[in-house]
């Protein structure tokens, strides 16, 4: 009886053990390209980069920037060189601020070409989080800055749980900044022009006369941006911001006595064709101007400076 060689017995494992071998080596290469990409996410990887290819980060707190500071920031580059890099995301075929805009434009100011970079791979939220981490700590970023830059968060992403313990602040320092929101348009819109006219501690003491004015059913508005105008141009501290609004608005719709305008509306069957009213001592017409011919309109001042001609003298 023929027996079977060694050699053919072994083939079928031999081919299976090549199979898994490769299936082996398949799964080792693709655990290797992930594991090289998650070192990339995290791992920072330091490189020299054009200053033209840096943009700022859409999500930077500051509204203004001190340029003195900067010129200052220059000088010290200037002779010692950048001593700490800035941090930056690959953008396309350009790069994304995360973190030091202020770094970058004193670049820009000496005419540097180059600049050191730590190129990060992180998401919007994060690059984010991370350049108002970097700003919301430093006394220069004004109250109003922090909650703009807080609010935007807050609208634009939807992982902002625990923002406060994020950002390394207390709640009520976050209940603090978040007062402007109170505010009414325009006023942030003012403020967003001058941050720093306006601290989150006058904003705080002046909640609650909002909304006394908004009980009293008052619009405070116009009275808050001359205020507003007021402190930016010197004339008014923010300490004495709450107690202008309450004496303006407050105060005087309580003393001052209401000016009586009695009116009559004049109708011609279903029409309103005019109205008289009277305001201290003027009598005003409002006319029905598709009603009236230029003729009438005419004859009508006609009869109105007879009657003047013709009238007693005027009362005191």
């Amino acid at each position: 009886m023929e027996k079977k060689s060694t050699s053919s017995q072994n083939a079928p494992k031999q081919k299976l053990g090549s199979i898994l071998a490769q299936g082996l080596v398949s799964q080792i290469s693709r655990h290797s390209a992930v594991q090289q990409v998650e070192n990339l996410k995290s791992h920072r990887v330091p490189r020299s980069i054009p200053v033209d290819l840096v943009d700022a980060n859409p999500y930077q707190p500051r509204l203004v920037f001190d340029e003195e500071y900067i010129e200052e920031l220059a000088l010290s580059i200037e002779e010692e060189g950048l001593l700490s890099p800035i941090n930056v995301r690959i953008a396309g075929e350009r790069y994304e601020l995360i973190a030091g805009e202020c770094r970058l434009r004193a670049h820009k100011k000496l005419g540097k070409k180059y600049i050191d970079a730590l190129v990060e791979v992180v998401d919007d939220f994060e690059s984010a989080l991370r350049s108002l981490f970097e700003n919301i700590h430093r006394k220069d970023l004004s109250d109003f800055e922090k909650y703009h830059a807080i609010t935007r968060m807050r609208t634009s992403f939807t992982q902002v749980n625990d923002l406060q313990r994020k950002l390394d602040i207390s709640k009520s320092q976050l209940y603090r900044i978040m007062a402007f929101g109170a505010l009414p348009e325009s006023s942030l819109n003012m403020l967003k022009a001058n941050p720093k006219m306006l601290g989150a501690n006058a904003v705080d003491a002046l909640k609650p006369v909002i909304k006394e004015v908004q009980a009293a059913g008052l619009d405070y508005e116009s009275a808050l941006n001359k205020a507003l105008r007021d402190l930016a141009n010197g004339k008014l501290a923010q300490a004495g911001l709450a107690k202008r609004i309450r004496e303006d608005l407050l105060t005087k719709s309580v003393s001052a006595p209401k000016a009586s305008t009695p009116s009559e509306d004049i109708v011609i069957g279903e029409r309103k064709v005019a109205r008289v009213s009277t305001k201290k001592d003027r009598v005003i017409f409002e006319l029905d101007r598709k009603t009236f011919s230029d003729d009438q309109l005419k004859e009508l001042r006609a009869l109105i400076s007879n009657l003047a001609e013709q009238g007693a003298e005027p009362r005191e």
